[in-house]
């Protein structure tokens, strides 16, 4: 749970890589689950209250950032896009400082990949194997 200075100072990060990049919020979305307008570099994110909220937004931040949308794989582009959000996310020591958090939203991405997986009838092996590694690693969540 974070402390009132610790979602401020998330909350302020966040707000700085949105005007660093030129994306705007579109809406702030009463679930936690976000989604990226590319062309128009806006997106949909919860407020920052937790640390899966904060890397929600870095989600879709990342989907405009890098051009990241479904033209060939909606599988493959959420795996880099997840991938690249836990990297942002250890530049912050969200691992190390919220391990618990951390670790629920690693549990979430398997899951996400796994029915991306489902939905297009394709198990990259990288994928799979990065699952694989992930999943034993994280299991005392």
């Amino acid at each position: 749970m974070l402390t009132g200075k610790e979602k401020k100072k998330l909350q302020v990060e966040l707000k700085y890589l949105l005007k660093k990049h030129k994306v705007k919020v579109r809406k702030w979305s009463k679930k936690n689950q976000g989604l990226a307008y590319i062309e128009r570099r806006e997106i949909e994110i919860p407020k920052v209250n937790s640390i899966i909220s904060f890397m929600i937004g870095l989600h879709e931040l990342i989907h405009v950032v890098y051009n990241l949308d479904y033209k060939r794989s909606r599988l493959a582009c959420e795996f880099k896009v997840e991938l690249l959000t836990i990297n942002w996310a250890k530049k912050y020591n969200l691992h190390k400082d919220y391990p618990y958090e951390f670790q629920h939203y690693i549990k979430h991405t398997i899951k996400h990949l796994a029915m991306y997986c489902n939905q297009e009838n394709k198990y990259p092996k990288y994928v799979i194997n990065w699952m694989r590694r992930n999943e034993n690693k994280y299991k005392k969540v």
